[in-house]
């Protein structure tokens, strides 16, 4: 009888154990699939980077270009603590490296905007900066 009891015991702690366990996961996995403001606007930004890299590559004229990355500095990030002086004050330097770009679309200026979004991610969030490394024009 006691052995019974114990068995019991036991598959119940598993299934408490268990059942905690998954609503955690579910948890985790709901937190991970909220992607913050900035999470997308820098997705988008790399999308809209390789386009305008073949645009610059092809000798083609920018004047589709319209980025909406003044949202940068307004939009939400994954970590409340990205925000602040010297986040802002990167965000600008890309504002006006971007702004050259479309004045100027060269391969140098193309280059210079994503060399300061190298310089940020090495700062804040280095997990991309392999991928954008790969933006720049040889």
């Amino acid at each position: 009888m006691k052995g019974t009891i114990a068995i019991l015991i036991l598959i119940a702690l598993a299934i408490v154990f268990f059942k905690c366990d998954d609503s955690a996961r579910a948890e985790r996995q709901k937190t991970q699939g909220q992607d913050s403001e900035l999470a997308l606007l820098m997705r988008q930004m790399h999308v809209d980077a390789k386009e305008i890299k073949e645009e610059i590559i092809n000798d083609n004229s920018l004047s589709d270009y319209n980025l909406n990355n003044d949202f940068l500095l307004d939009a939400t990030p994954t970590k409340s603590n990205v925000k602040g002086v010297k986040f802002e004050s990167m965000a600008r330097y890309y504002l006006q490296k971007s702004d050259s770009l479309y004045h100027n679309p060269t391969k140098g200026s193309y280059n210079q905007m994503v060399e300061s979004c190298i310089v940020c991610h090495q700062a804040f969030c280095p997990g991309p900066v392999k991928t954008i490394k790969k933006l720049k024009i040889n």
